[in-house]
């Protein structure tokens, strides 16, 4: 005789197990770190580049500058030193000083420019880095929710782990057999027959199958869906 009424009990415990599964695999994929975090921390990443490399721009440009000012001095001093005699020396150090101011009026706007750019690109990397940390902040505590409702499920899938145990073991072993090799084909294992109706496919068994389904001597499978039925 085949105990239908405790793989019954066997399969509803079962079921309520894979149903804690599954929201333990969602949860668990939920608590994957977001593309878009790793996205920004590549754009963040590239952003520092670009900061750094306009700020070496503008150093060499600054230092550049600045040896065109010392050198503009060193020959402004000898310009107005009076040690200076010769005209056409003299003449040759004037077009050199005017020389080295236009070159030097260049290096500054150059230097502006720079400048410019190089406050814009520190507005920009601080704007990823707060939205980097607001997103941090955020993810964080979504997480934690996250967490405690993982936590929480996964104690009650052990609880009900333990009910699993508690009910194969009144199955006697034959039983427990067949149980487990339907169970393996399919996740429903055994459906109650509702009005000459199989309750997992819902189409119509003939007599022969629901009359041995009624005595419940031995296993009796729905021919549609292969599925254990009993007549309550």
């Amino acid at each position: 005789m085949v105990d239908i009424a405790e793989m019954v009990v066997l399969q509803e415990v079962d079921l309520r197990l894979d149903g804690l599964k599954r929201r333990l695999a969602d949860l668990a994929d939920q608590l994957q770190e977001p593309d878009s975090h790793r996205a920004l921390s590549d754009e963040t990443a590239a952003q520092r580049t670009r900061n750094d490399a306009v700020t070496q721009e503008r150093k060499a440009i600054e230092a550049e500058t600045d040896a065109l000012r010392e050198k503009i001095a060193s020959e402004d001093g000898k310009l107005y030193s009076g040690q200076i005699t010769d005209a056409k020396e003299l003449r040759h150090l004037q077009e050199e000083v005017f020389s080295l101011r236009r070159n030097l009026r260049v290096h500054e706007e150059r230097l502006l420019a720079r400048i410019d750019e190089e406050e814009q690109e520190q507005a920009a990397l601080q704007y990823l880095v707060d939205l980097g940390e607001k997103s941090r902040l955020a993810w964080d505590e979504h997480r934690a929710g996250l967490q405690s409702r993982h936590d929480e499920i996964d104690g009650e899938a052990a609880r009900i782990r333990a009910e699993v145990e508690e009910s194969r073991a009144k199955l006697g072993p034959a039983d427990l057999a067949v149980y487990d090799a339907q169970r393996r084909l399919q996740q429903v294992a055994v459906a109650a027959v509702v009005g000459g109706v199989c309750g997992a496919c819902r189409l119509s068994l003939p007599t022969t199958i629901l009359n041995r389904a009624r005595r419940g001597a031995d296993a009796v499978n729905c021919p549609a869906c292969d599925c254990i039925v009993y007549v309550r």
